[in-house]
């Protein structure tokens, strides 16, 4: 009796709802009814649409690595040489080379990099191919990089500073090794750091 009561009332509300639609229906003009929808999808759009069309980004890193086993082997007389190409392997790889200096163990980079750049990726393209380029165009063949890197990032208000201390690493070191150096930039960074495995 119950069941059956409910059943009742549910096909009572089922006609109740398909004759307020119908009546509804009849309601809308066809032109209103195109009407309605193209304003909604209209404001559906609006909805949709970003606020912020645009990407904006300054990326900056100054990037850090010496020799193998921080031999000299960077000579005076090809050193700008590798700077250049060194400059170019950044801008094959997208990036901007803002400066780029070093001694006879070590080189900096100062580098604008894009958000879409893996910088793990990034410092392994140049030191492979600057690498490759010391053994066929200059001839030494027992050249190489260290394997790992230094990367701490720059900001804007920082950038011009860090350009000239690229620049000037000649100067720079006549007062101190490159391993005093490194261990400074570190902790200026905070890097946690065992002097026991960097060298």
């Amino acid at each position: 009796m119950y069941i059956a009561s409910v059943s009742n009332v549910i096909a009572q509300d089922r006609r109740i709802s398909l004759d307020f639609h119908a009546e509804s229906v009849r309601e809308i003009s066809p032109t209103r009814s195109v009407g309605l929808q193209s304003q909604t999808l209209k404001r559906t759009l609006k909805a949709c649409r970003p606020s912020m069309p645009q990407t904006h980004l300054s990326l900056h890193y100054h990037i850090v690595f010496h020799t193998q086993d921080n031999r000299p082997t960077i000579a005076d007389e090809w050193r700008e040489r590798l700077h250049a190409f060194m400059g170019g392997c950044v801008k094959t790889a997208e990036g901007v080379p803002v400066a780029i200096g070093g001694t006879a163990d070590h080189e900096h980079l100062l580098v604008g990099l894009k958000a879409t750049h893996r910088l793990s990726d990034f410092v392994k393209e140049v030191k492979v191919a600057s690498s490759r380029w010391v053994h066929t165009e200059i001839g030494a063949r027992l050249f190489g990089w260290q394997k790992g890197y230094g990367a701490f990032t720059v900001s804007p208000g920082n950038l011009e500073r860090v350009r000239a201390y690229v620049l000037n690493q000649e100067e720079h070191h006549r007062r101190r090794t490159f391993k005093e150096e490194y261990l400074d930039l570190l902790k200026a960074a905070g890097v946690e750091h065992d002097e026991r495995f960097m060298w």
